[in-house]
């Protein structure tokens, strides 16, 4: 089946759902290897220490699935603006706000308990009401603290209510000019950060949205490229690996962000282009939970590392790596129990009642496709 300008539907089982699922998977990695780990992972190999990269392709990647999976209904009028808003923050506000009561009542138990946390800040009560209200991303306050990885959402809100203008703006103009228009704008931002003294890439969560939106457009905007102009199957290959190699060797260069970006948008085009001959219920699987295997692994983090860190014990190096490898296979078990028995009962039961807000969401989009750093 395609779409209205001939580029096939995605199809999950493919190459996008293995990499939103490995990219989820870096960004754990990151997370835990920080300061969990019994030596900092940065230390070993400085990869290890960049999983903001893994945060910057999941804001592309949303902004193309999105521009592939509603852009077409746009142009052709039968999608309302207010209904999409409505469903991709309903999408992800309940399962958000599910998570933010897990870390409260832990929290709150800790207090009674008289255990304290290393950073008692991240869990300050104003920090909390602004995570809940999903403005923790906008430049109010200071670092978002509790759920901190979610700023992404915060920033992907805007991106939400922002989309049927952006995607308006680049329907009309050529798709190679859409294309230079999300690279030039990811450029801009690239140098008023620079200006200001900041990196773009490895922003701030608290100003997240000036980092957030460009990417989204530029992940927007390769979609609507690919869609126009489908590269064949060899040349999406080689389109791959360029991205591939654009990514490796700019990590080794001086102002690699904006040529790291470009290699993302390269692979990103190239793994949504064709559609696998033969799809995997595994891939399509893991991809399925990597949203809950993100937005809910800080806490899983909090509660295991916490309580080894309370027993009357010193372990030793070899039981330190093995306690801070188990934290793997919790998170991905704890995303499982999140997602069939909390946040998709909760879908299903406001799914009915979501009918009047306009046409059903396919299959493919009716997950969010985003994770962070």
């Amino acid at each position: 089946m395609a779409d209205s300008k001939g580029a096939p539907n995605l199809t999950r089982g493919g190459a996008l759902d293995a990499l939103r699922f490995a990219a989820a998977a870096f960004i754990m990695l990151y997370h835990f290897g920080l300061e969990e780990a019994p030596r900092a992972l940065g230390e070993i190999h400085p990869v290890f220490g960049r999983g903001f990269l893994a945060t910057d392709f999941f804001l592309m990647l949303s902004g193309y699935i999105l521009a592939r999976t509603y852009g077409p209904r746009l142009a052709a009028g039968r999608l309302d603006a207010g209904g999409f808003l409505l469903r991709r923050l309903v999408r992800i506000w309940p399962a958000h706000l599910l998570v933010l009561g897990g870390f409260v009542a832990v929290v709150l138990a800790a207090g009674v308990a008289g255990v304290a946390f290393n950073n008692p800040l991240s869990f300050s009560w104003d920090r909390l009401l602004r995570q809940a209200l999903f403005i923790h991303a906008w430049g109010f306050g200071s670092d978002p603290g509790w759920n901190s990885a979610t700023w992404t959402l915060s920033a992907l809100v805007v991106c939400y209510a922002l989309f049927p203008l952006l995607w308006r703006a680049l329907s009309a103009v050529p798709p190679w000019a859409g294309l230079v228009l999300g690279v030039s704008g990811l450029a801009v931002a690239d140098l008023i950060a620079r200006t200001s003294g900041a990196d773009l890439y490895t922003l701030s969560p608290a100003i997240g949205l000036g980092r957030g939106l460009p990417l989204f457009l530029l992940g927007a905007a390769t979609a609507r490229f690919g869609m126009a102009r489908p590269p064949a199957r060899l040349a999406a290959w080689l389109l791959g690996l360029g991205g591939v190699a654009a990514l490796v060797v700019s990590q080794t260069a001086p102002g690699w962000g904006l040529v790291s970006m470009l290699g993302l948008a390269a692979v990103i085009l190239a793994a949504g282009t064709h559609a696998p001959h033969r799809p995997s219920k595994i891939v399509a699987e893991a991809a399925v939970i990597s949203f809950a295997l993100f937005i809910t692994h800080n806490l899983v983090g909090l509660v295991w590392f916490k309580a080894f860190g309370l027993l009357p014990i010193t372990l030793s190096e070899p039981a330190a790596w093995a306690v801070w490898a188990g934290i793997f296979p919790a998170s991905l078990l704890a995303s499982l129990a999140f997602h069939y028995w909390m946040d998709m009962p909760i879908q299903a039961w406001l799914k009915p009642r979501l009918a009047r807000t306009g046409p059903a969401p396919s299959v493919s989009s009716a997950r969010p496709l985003v994770h962070p750093a």
